[in-house]
């Protein structure tokens, strides 16, 4: 994974919220975040992937949608469901 061109996806005051944990503030706390799940990976290869895009919702200027992200590796052997949000 590029790790810096991965980060340039948010904003520089950007917030990342995964599931169990708390909200990651600003591209360098992801940058971080990002570095230590790319050496958790390191050899696995993503099979499949599908998201289930659920409801769009729109509030002033700001929009989001989410979704059940499901993804099939092959260094994982089970396929979990994961939620996905992402601003439009």
């Amino acid at each position: 994974m590029n790790i810096a061109q991965t980060a340039e996806l948010w904003a520089e005051g950007g917030i990342d919220l995964q599931p169990g944990m708390d909200p990651m503030a600003g591209r360098a706390a992801i940058s971080k975040w990002l570095n230590g799940l790319n050496e958790q990976l390191n050899g696995a290869k993503v099979l499949e992937c599908d998201i289930d895009w659920q409801k769009i919702e729109i509030a002033g200027d700001v929009a989001y949608e989410w979704g059940i992200n499901e993804e099939r590796s092959l260094r994982f052997k089970s396929t979990f469901p994961i939620l996905a949000l992402r601003l439009l």
